[in-house]
């Protein structure tokens, strides 16, 4: 053990500085270790699942049932679209010959559907060519639509 009444400062200070780098070392040591025990832990979890699903998938096919994957979960931040929503409004434009983002909302809501992110869904009708855009906010039908 050293004496450290014994030492300048300048030694202290590198046996500090040595000290310092050790501690950092171990505890970098310790979260690599930690990580590799979590993803042990994951792939062990991983492959108990799948095994349960085909467990369950050779049983469905057994029955006679078909054979399905499972259906990819929505993006983080995704919202399900309500089906129908989007041929319903090109219905609205095409009955209208011409409609503005008020009427078509107005439209929906008197059909008993909630449009949400409709500037989205004329967005992405613009891009299909269900619909083409006459002004700000107006809409008609794409021409052979």
């Amino acid at each position: 053990m050293t004496d450290f009444e014994s030492l300048s400062s300048d030694e202290l200070f590198e046996l500090a500085k040595k000290r310092k780098e050790e501690e950092k070392a171990r505890k970098q040591a310790e979260v690599k270790l930690k990580i590799d025990e979590l993803r042990a832990k994951r792939r062990e979890v991983t492959s108990h699942y799948n095994k349960e699903v085909s467990a369950l998938d050779a049983e469905i096919k057994k029955l006679g049932g078909p054979n399905r994957k499972p259906a990819a979960a929505p993006a983080s931040g995704a919202v399900a679209r309500t089906p129908g929503v989007s041929a319903k409004i090109v219905e609205i434009v095409k009955a209208r010959g011409q409609a503005s983002t008020k009427e078509i909302n107005a439209d929906l809501i008197a059909a008993g559907i909630e449009p949400k992110n409709l500037s989205q869904t004329m967005a992405y009708l613009k891009r299909k060519g269900d619909l083409v855009s006459v002004g700000h906010g107006t809409y008609s039908p794409a021409a052979g639509g």
